[in-house]
């Protein structure tokens, strides 16, 4: 098999491609939000040297549904009252405080996905996230190209190396 450059204009896709989801461009990142789990499959963000330096935005405490998402199919605020799982950012806000306007996109929950807090939202993550930044601060590349996405780890598959799920 020897693979196209690219998919559009295929005739096996004239009548569209499977989606499951919606894709969406906001200013700060592109998202791939699956319908199935409420949950984005995969947020893409562009960080250059000067993006990350700049400190433009206030950091906003507000999440918000997704209302271009159907309601039916969206994740909630309601859905994270009381379930223990932090609101974790796909695209940090961190990472966007060059514009409030992309500041602002990054609270939306179709760039959230739900996270265990203490020792990995605000733990481990934090920490990947700030990595990322530093890379992108120190210009050894023009930008820094970061795919986010969610892991599901089932319970009760305590054959998982290193995972030790109960």
């Amino acid at each position: 098999v020897e693979f196209c450059a690219s998919v559009v204009g295929h005739p096996a896709l004239m009548h569209g491609w499977p989606q499951t989801g919606h894709v969406a461009a906001s200013e700060a990142f592109v998202v791939s939000f699956d319908y199935r789990t409420r949950n984005p499959a995969w947020v893409v963000e562009v960080l250059t040297n000067e993006s990350v330096k700049l400190d433009e935005a206030k950091r906003e405490l507000r999440f918000r549904e997704a209302t271009a998402i159907p309601e039916r199919l969206r994740s909630r605020l309601d859905d994270y009252s009381g379930s223990g799982y932090d609101r974790g950012h796909l695209a940090a806000a961190a990472d966007h405080k060059h514009s409030q306007r992309a500041m602002h996109d990054t609270f939306s929950l179709v760039n959230v996905s739900p996270q265990v807090g203490v020792g990995f939202n605000r733990d481990y993550w934090a920490r990947l996230e700030k990595f990322v930044r530093d890379v992108a601060k120190k210009g050894v590349a023009d930008e820094v190209t970061v795919i986010t996405g969610p892991l599901f780890v089932p319970s009760g598959r305590a054959d998982w190396p290193g995972i030790g799920v109960p």
